[in-house]
C-alpha cells in the first residue's frame, strides 16, 4: 500500500524506529533537508551529503536521541513520516507530501510524550508550520 493511496482516517501508529527504517530516515531528511533548509542553498551537493551524514549518524549516537516513526497500524513498514529528537528538541520532522495536515507531526510528539521547547532545522515547511508558536530555533542543539 502507498501512502498516495492512504486517506483519512486510515488507522495510524507511531513506533520507535528500527535498523529497517534508517535508510528512510536518512535519505528522506537528507533530501528533504537540502532543497528546502533555509541557507542550505550555497553549499555544494557533495560538501552537504558528506557533512550532514557525518552530523546525523553523530546525532543518532547519542544515549538521549530518539527517532520515531508514523506507519499504518495493519502495515507498519508502509512508512509516512519520521520524528528525530533530543530531549525538548525536535532535530527534524518529516512527512510524506501525501499525509501533511493530518496531524502525524503532533502523534509523533505525543508518542515520545515531550513537548517541542526548541528546534535545530530550519526549513521553509518550519516558517509557516510553527507560525505563532513558542519554539526557540537554535542550530547548535544538533
Amino acid at each position: 500500500m502507498t501512502a498516495e493511496a492512504i486517506e483519512r482516517p486510515a488507522k495510524l501508529a507511531y513506533r520507535l524506529a528500527v535498523a529497517g527504517d534508517l535508510s528512510f530516515f536518512l535519505k528522506s531528511m537528507l533530501n528533504s533537508y537540502y532543497y528546502t533548509g533555509v541557507g542550505v542553498g550555497p553549499i555544494t551537493k557533495r560538501v552537504f551529503y558528506s557533512g550532514h551524514t557525518k552530523r546525523v549518524e553523530a546525532c543518532l549516537a547519542r544515549s538521549g536521541t530518539k527517532l520515531v516513526v508514523a506507519c499504518l497500524e495493519d502495515d507498519p513498514v508502509t512508512l509516512l513520516g519520521f520524528l528525530l529528537a533530543e530531549g525538548h528538541c525536535v532535530h527534524y520532522a518529516y512527512v510524506k507530501l501525501s499525509m501533511r495536515r493530518h496531524g502525524l507531526c503532533r502523534g509523533m510528539m505525543q508518542a515520545l510524550g515531550m513537548t517541542m521547547k526548541s528546534y535545530s532545522h530550519l526549513t521553509q515547511h518550519v516558517v509557516s508550520a510553527l507560525e505563532g508558536r513558542d519554539a526557540v530555533y537554535d542550530p547548535y542543539a544538533f
